[in-house]
């Protein structure tokens, strides 16, 4: 049987729940679908039993799956990383505590610190020891982290460091939480695992510690807690079909290829370990590295599902996130299965508020039957201490004796959790100016790693060459192009088409039925979307079904409130148009993206999981309005006013259901996906509007052209869909100017004349209302094929 034991230090209350509060359907659609692919894999994982063949053939697309998920995977170097010593401290108790630096891939420095005990000191040459990777948390400053201070190492989300009442340290006060932090932080692991005869590599992720990404762009630190970068980084990546994981793993076995390189480290000896964030690289490298013999995971291990369910959506930071999972018939448990029948310890606390204690006995149980299958069921460890989210004594102190027996062979040995002399008053752990790497403390600034990338020159290199087999597209006919994208928008978007309208009743009437009113469309799933329309006051109309000669506008954008959105409507109205202002699935209250950075990427993750996007959820919300306005008004859709990044839900629908949109205004949107992909700085907020993978296939102006040349060729007509792109921006907001805009619409441009204008800006917010009502009076003239929009008799 699996080993599972349980150490109470007191009982934990007031903890502030994290737990979404406001039903949301946009997201609760989401996770129906997540269930129901989830639930086909957790029959078949059930349906293994004990049976080992069963169990290494599942290991097999496990392994082949989560190479697809974090791709590339790397492989083990030619030859091991060089590292340079920065920093030597022989310790008066005998180990030797040195700063490091190494280059992961050439130009991209990693920042570290060695721990080597006392007896491979007087060995040096002889490789007879075990060694651990200790992989920190979302922590500000990483391994530094010794409790002096709130920002140091504890936070509202990641505190692994305590408490630890049984004995007695001094700690600052966490305000965030009911507890006191745990002098030490990740020092104390540090000091007992090289004091207990392991080497260990500490190692600072990628925007942690002297590894910042974004210094002097305003938002580095962003976060105090550390993990701001990592979002950031991740969101590019997601662009591109890329999982942020890639890069942390590949920063992961470079440090392994070091750690299994010392002289006096047995290779076959090898261990990683970590809480929370580190918890996870800890679980990531040790399901695709087999020199990991042993993997400790502390506060990470549960099931997708108890994690959407129970932080509605999940609390991930972008490394975490794990796009098509469900697709690849994955889950968080894998990480553990592949790994048997190799010693596996998973450290739960019963009051987890980022990793439900639920979900981490759920996938612990279920994992159990892989290490069963080997018959070797106690190579699976699981440990449980009541507490919250943390890296607690009695979770320490087990992991302490896994990796004794595991990687020394001694069971027997003594894993008590030693305490440097003067603990209590901190002063005897290394202070910040011991710990710092680099001589400036920051890879960025420092001449010595000159010269010196980061990640984003990756993700950079990594967009260029998705636009390069882009450009090679643009570069033959039109119509190819056109097919190309028509054909894979769809699949990429995750776009459904809607059945069939349903609901439309109307729900509340303005003063005159006849000039307006207001009415719930059935969307997607548990979705509804809100629909507004108001006619000219001078019509003689009394029902909406009697207004043919208005040409019918659909105004989008995901504010209503917007100074832009108040003045459009009221000028279309007055010009003689019916306006349609619909509220998409996720928009109005409550927002399933709200303003927080973590959770504005709930519901966009959870939908990567399903390789499926809010844009085409979204689209297919555009198509549901404009097959209801033609039902109700008589005639289809004349024009689609968008403005901001709906944009591309609208050119999706465009593209995918010609008929659906008419001619299209685009207003202030971001006007190309690559260079959100490709530009150092972006803004966030809009995450929703993005798409995994998008750039492999096509780009916003891609889009453009085909929703122009789609439209024409179901309306039978030799004439392209008219579209108006008035001030796009760059991606932080800042309006293209012309050149960049000849740059990126010229292929288009070329073939479609007249039918696409491109406007620069900026424009103040009268002039942007008057260009879109000149642009809506030209693409509302009367079309004759089957009335498609309406009669001569227009006020325009």
């Amino acid at each position: 049987m699996t080993r599972i034991s349980c150490s109470v230090l007191f009982f934990v209350t007031g903890l502030t729940s994290v737990v979404a509060t406001e039903y949301n359907p946009l997201m609760d659609t989401l996770l129906d679908q997540f269930l129901e692919m989830n639930n086909q894999r957790s029959v078949e994982v059930r349906g293994l039993g004990t049976d080992q063949q069963r169990w290494v053939g599942r290991q097999a697309s496990t392994r082949q799956h989560l190479e697809q998920l974090f791709a590339p995977v790397p492989s083990k170097r030619p030859s091991p990383p060089v590292y340079n010593v920065t920093r030597t401290i022989v310790h008066p108790t005998g180990f030797r505590f040195q700063t490091i630096l190494f280059q992961s891939r050439p130009g991209l420095w990693v920042t570290g610190s060695l721990w080597t005990p006392a007896e491979a000191l007087t060995k040096p040459d002889t490789p007879s020891g075990s060694g651990i990777l200790l992989l920190s948390g979302h922590t500000h400053d990483a391994w530094r982290c010794n409790g002096r201070s709130i920002g140091d190492c504890t936070g509202p989300l990641d505190n692994c460091t305590g408490p630890d009442h049984d004995k007695g340290g001094g700690g600052v006060p966490n305000p965030h939480t009911s507890f006191p932090a745990n002098p030490g932080g990740y020092q104390l692991v540090a000091w007992n695992l090289v004091h207990k005869g392991f080497t260990v590599l500490a190692i600072d992720p990628i925007g942690q510690g002297e590894r910042l990404e974004y210094l002097g762009t305003g938002i580095d630190g962003g976060s105090p807690w550390g993990t701001f970068e990592h979002e950031y980084l991740a969101r590019q990546l997601f662009l591109n079909g890329r999982s942020a994981a890639s890069f942390w793993l590949h920063d992961e076995q470079a440090a392994v290829d070091l750690l299994e390189s010392l002289p006096w480290v047995n290779a076959t000896r090898l261990g990683s370990c970590g809480c929370s964030g580190g918890g996870t690289q800890s679980a990531y490298i040790g399901a695709v590295d087999s020199r990991i013999k042993a993997a400790s995971i502390a506060c990470y291990m549960s099931t997708l599902q108890v994690d959407y369910e129970y932080v509605y959506g999940g609390e991930y930071d972008g490394e975490q996130t794990w796009p098509r999972a469900a697709v690849l018939s994955l889950d968080k448990p894998d990480l553990v299965e592949i790994r048997a029948p190799n010693p596996t310890q998973i450290l739960l606390t019963t009051e987890d508020n980022c990793f439900p204690f639920a979900g981490g006995k759920a996938a612990a149980t279920e994992a159990e039957a892989a290490f069963a299958a080997y018959g070797i069921p106690d190579n699976l460890d699981v440990h449980q201490a009541v507490y919250h989210h943390g890296w607690v004594n009695p979770n320490r102190e087990a992991m302490y004796a896994f990796f004794q027996t595991h990687l020394q062979g001694n069971p027997t040995a003594d894993a008590t959790e030693w305490w440097p002399q003067g603990f209590g008053n901190l002063s005897a752990l290394f202070t910040p100016d011991q710990t710092q790497v680099t001589s400036t403390g920051q890879v960025r600034t420092a001449p010595e790693c000159a010269p010196n990338l980061i990640y984003h020159n990756f993700t950079a290199s990594i967009t260029a060459t998705n636009l390069a087999a882009l450009g090679e597209r643009r570069a033959g006919s039109l119509a190819d192009l056109a097919t190309h994208v028509t054909s894979v928008a769809g699949a990429v978007s995750g776009y459904r088409a809607p059945a069939a309208v349903g609901g439309g009743q109307n729900v509340r009437n303005h003063q005159h039925r006849r000039l307006g009113g207001s009415v719930t469309l059935d969307g997607e799933g548990k979705c509804t979307i809100g629909v507004q329309w108001a006619s000219p006051p001078n019509s003689e109309a009394d029902s909406p079904r009697r207004v043919p000669s208005h040409p019918v506008v659909i105004v989008l954008g995901s504010s209503e409130d917007s100074a832009l959105t108040r003045l459009l409507s009221p000028a279309l109205i007055a010009a003689g148009c019916t306006v349609v202002t619909p509220t998409l699935c996720g928009f109005g209250s409550p927002s399933a993206f709200p303003t927080s950075y973590k959770g504005m990427a709930a519901a966009p993750d959870v939908a990567r999981n399903l390789n499926r996007s809010i844009v085409g959820i979204h689209a297919a919300d555009v198509v549901r309005v404009s097959r209801w306005a033609k039902q109700t008004f008589g005639v289809a859709v004349a024009v689609t006013v968008v403005t901001d990044e709906l944009s591309s839900a609208v050119l999706h629908a465009a593209v995918l259901e010609p008929r659906s949109t008419g001619a299209i205004a685009h207003v202030g949107n971001v006007a190309s996906y690559a260079d959100i992909a490709a530009a150092l700085l972006y803004s966030q907020g809009a995450e929703w509007a993005w798409i995994f993978n998008v750039l492999a296939s096509y780009d916003l102006p891609d889009l453009v052209a085909t929703a122009a040349l789609a439209g024409s060729q179901e309306r039978g007509s030799a004439s392209n869909t008219q579209q108006l792109v008035l001030a796009p921006t760059d991606p932080v907001g800042k309006p293209l100017s012309a050149d960049r805009l000849t740059e990126m619409y010229s292929f288009a441009t070329e073939h479609l004349g007249s039918a696409l204008s491109v406007v620069p800006g900026p424009l103040s917010s009268e002039a942007t209302t008057a260009a879109v009502v000149a642009f809506v009076k030209n693409a509302s003239q009367p079309v004759a094929k089957d009335g498609d929009r309406f009669g001569a008799g227009s006020m325009l």
